[in-house]
């Protein structure tokens, strides 16, 4: 069964640009002191969504694309493009 989003917490922004990741998060994902954690906005168009993803969780999403390059360039191949209008 796939897990369901959760919602851990809320963290405040510190004067440096800091925030603390609830205990449980951390213990949950197993992210410890170093580890390093990518930043991602999203979904396109969104100004107001983040999400972090543990270098574990990089590598997986790496290696599925990866794994499936072909499919996934024949599928995005039977999308059609949005163009962007010039200014």
């Amino acid at each position: 069964m796939k897990e369901k989003p959760r919602v851990y917490g809320v963290a405040t922004v510190g004067s440096k640009g800091q925030i603390v990741i609830p205990q449980e998060a951390r213990q949950e994902h197993r992210i410890e002191t170093g580890d390093k954690i990518f930043i991602i906005s999203g979904p396109p168009g969104s100004k107001n969504i983040i999400s972090l993803v543990t270098e574990e969780g990089m590598s997986e999403l790496l290696q599925f694309v990866e794994d499936h390059a072909l499919m996934l360039k024949n599928v995005v191949g039977q999308i059609p493009l949005k163009r962007k209008k010039k200014s």
